[in-house]
């Protein structure tokens, strides 16, 4: 992959695929607008609305509008792509909105680098804030993981241009697959080498959810996932799993809408559904829901009776599925984020240590540092290329009095290496059994 420097402020554009989307693409207008460093170029790509986007579009200063029948949005992308005369470029969808030093810092990112990537919020259908951050890094868009799902939202990333269009002369987007375009071309950017920067805070974008939208496509997601992981260019024997991983997730997504048709078929498929798959069920559940109902991880207590006979009513009644909402959402509530009692806990810890810096790591160091006191915090994770914010530690580092916080849904092995040398209190982000409470 080319690494060259691009400059100290390397000039990006920014391309919106747009179907009639007359209604929101006026505010990802105006956040562009505001930006602190103007992007070199703006291109909205028309892609055979019927309402009035083109006009919409039009009326904003320094916008190129690109009208053409409908091909679906990865046409859209690749055409925007085409006419791109920047050293970058970043996709938009026609609802979604940036901060406005968003394109400031993305340059000064991407320099020496071929992707660029921020830390994005989930916002509600008027914008609103719901309190749902999303950090995923660098060591996400490696194959081993990018094969199971995609964390990333496109337009938190800024791609170097001649890297996207030396992955295909036609475009880097699959114009066959009517959904996960951007997930299959993030396989192939990374199987080719591709370099990441570390994830910018913030977060500098968002991506705005609707009711109804996830609903829709819940089965072509799911066919078409599997698709993309049958195709990807990783090891063969990472397949079946991830597959079969997919299904869980599109299940989780199709119980969080209550969609039993949907439901029955994945059912059966996946018997039997225990252990390993429990965990990768709950976790797809509390994303999955939280989304259904566009609403943020702290409004999901006040939700737990109705999301329960959801999930069960979804589920036909299968005895698992009581046992993954359970897994989800812990024993007391179904918050995302931390229990009261473990708050309480970590609150008085000599130190905590959070093991596992994943999804669900990041979002609990988040919640770590935003309370009051002075807790020292320290992170540690199985894997080498882990990063984060903070002091790294091992298992041999470890003191008697630290408060260890496991945050995978899948914890079975960490629990063990953990019992194997460490003697001191260990809790789980989200319980599903007792642990020991002392030394």
């Amino acid at each position: 992959m080319p690494t060259a420097y691009l400059g100290e402020r390397p000039s990006l554009a920014i391309v919106i695929p747009a179907f009639n989307a007359a209604g929101t693409i006026g505010d990802t207008l105006a956040s562009i607008a505001a930006q602190s460093h103007a992007p070199h170029e703006v291109i909205v790509v028309d892609d055979g609305s019927t309402d009035q986007t083109a006009r919409v579009a039009a009326r904003h200063s320094g916008v190129r509008v690109i009208r053409q029948a409908n091909t679906g949005l990865a046409g859209a992308r690749n055409r925007g792509l085409r006419s791109v005369c920047s050293q970058a470029v970043t996709f938009l969808d026609a609802d979604d909105t940036i901060k406005p030093e968003f394109v400031e810092r993305m340059t000064r990112s991407i320099r020496s680098h071929d992707v660029s990537c921020c830390a994005y919020e989930f916002l509600g259908p008027r914008l609103e804030a719901l309190g749902w951050p999303c950090e995923p890094t660098e060591r996400d868009a490696r194959l081993e993981a990018l094969i199971e799902f995609n964390p990333f939202a496109i337009g938190a990333l800024a791609f170097r241009t001649d890297v996207l269009r030396g992955l295909s002369p036609a475009g880097p987007f699959d114009p066959s697959l009517s959904v996960h375009e951007d997930w299959a071309m993030l396989l192939r950017l990374s199987a080719r080498g591709a370099r990441w920067t570390s994830t910018l805070s913030g977060p500098l974008f968002g991506y705005r959810l609707r009711p109804g939208s996830m609903s829709t496509s819940i089965a072509q997601m799911g066919e078409v996932g599997e698709r993309v992981i049958a195709s990807a260019p990783v090891e063969e024997a990472l397949k079946p799993g991830a597959i079969r991983r997919w299904r869980l997730r599109t299940l989780a997504r199709a119980m969080a809408t209550g969609d039993k048709e949907l439901c029955a078929p994945l059912i059966a498929a996946l018997k039997p559904i225990g252990g390993g798959d429990a965990d990768t069920l709950a976790g797809a559940l509390r994303h999955a829901l939280c989304r259904a109902d566009c609403v943020g991880p702290k409004e999901a207590p006040s939700r737990a009776q109705p999301w329960r006979e959801r999930v069960a009513a979804a589920a036909l009644g299968a005895p698992w599925a009581a046992d993954a909402v359970g897994r989800a959402f812990g024993r007391r509530s179904p918050s995302a984020l931390l229990d009261p009692d473990l708050l309480a806990e970590c609150a008085d810890a000599p130190r905590v240590v959070v093991y596992g810096v994943g999804r669900n790591g990041r979002a609990l160091m988040g919640e770590l540092r935003s309370m009051p006191g002075d807790t020292p915090v320290a992170w540690m994770d199985d894997s080498p290329a882990a990063r984060a914010v903070g002091l790294r530690i091992d298992l041999d580092d470890l003191a008697p009095g630290d408060l260890v916080v496991v945050t995978p849904d899948d914890h079975a092995a960490m629990l063990a290496r953990l019992a194997a040398s460490f003697r001191g209190r260990v809790r789980l982000l989200f319980p599903t059994q007792p642990l020991r409470r002392s030394a």
